[in-house]
């Protein structure tokens, strides 16, 4: 503002003299004439060169604004890049752990079932050691049990739903197995009564038949060796 009020000052001064000349002498020499309009000039020139100049102060302090404004967008820029950068940097972080925390899950996974595999296997080979066998005569049925003559010996098996049974070759129910079917069971020895696995059960009609046919087919071969000497 000095500046400005200091360049004001000197320009009224070299306008005063000219101003001043034309009010004390309306006839001047040529020289003074020449003079006056040089004051003249000069004094146009000065305010124009103020102009220009509070023109550039004023274009100077916008330039100054927008270079401000520049840098703080580019701090601000810089600070989103950064966040930026530490998300990115936390979020392969996590995509590891995740990926670590999977293989883990995968290799506990996969050791439970090998040894859930191991004890099925384990068992199923035990089970198939203590298996056992009996061949016999049902004389009873009781609910899920059954007993089981095999000469003088009385045995009674335990049947759960697991139990396979058959009656003359074709699936059937515990119930389905009349008294006197000769009867082979395969079992496993049970703290209390042995559980039954499988029941082959042939009832006794199918017994006569058999015995029936095996009959005939003797007597057919004994005929047929009469024949032929």
């Amino acid at each position: 503002m000095r500046f400005w009020k200091t360049m004001m000052g000197v320009a009224a001064l070299a306008a005063a003299p000219a101003c001043a000349s034309m009010g004390s002498n309306q006839k001047q020499s040529p020289e003074a004439q020449r003079v006056d309009t040089a004051q003249q000039k000069s004094a146009q020139a000065m305010q124009q060169s103020l102009e220009a100049q509070k023109h550039a102060t004023d274009l100077e302090k916008q330039a100054q604004d927008a270079h401000q404004n520049v840098v703080e967008k580019q701090k601000e820029l810089a600070q989103a890049q950064a966040q930026a950068h530490e998300l990115r940097q936390q979020a392969r972080n996590a995509q590891q752990d995740a990926a670590k925390l999977t293989q883990q899950a995968q290799q506990i996974t996969a050791q439970s079932q090998q040894k859930a595999l191991s004890a099925q296997q384990a068992e199923a080979q035990a089970a198939k050691r203590q298996q056992q066998t009996v061949t016999g005569k049902l004389t009873a049925v009781s609910g899920q049990e059954l007993v089981i003559y095999q000469g003088n010996k009385r045995m009674t098996l335990q049947v759960s739903p697991k139990t396979s049974i058959s009656l003359d070759g074709q699936q059937a129910k515990l119930n389905d197995i009349p008294e006197g079917a000769e009867v082979r069971a395969s079992f496993t020895p049970g703290l209390a009564l042995p559980q039954a696995t499988r029941i082959d059960a042939t009832s006794p009609n199918s017994q006569q038949n058999e015995q029936q046919g095996g009959q005939q087919n003797q007597q057919q071969n004994d005929q047929g060796g009469a024949q032929y000497p």
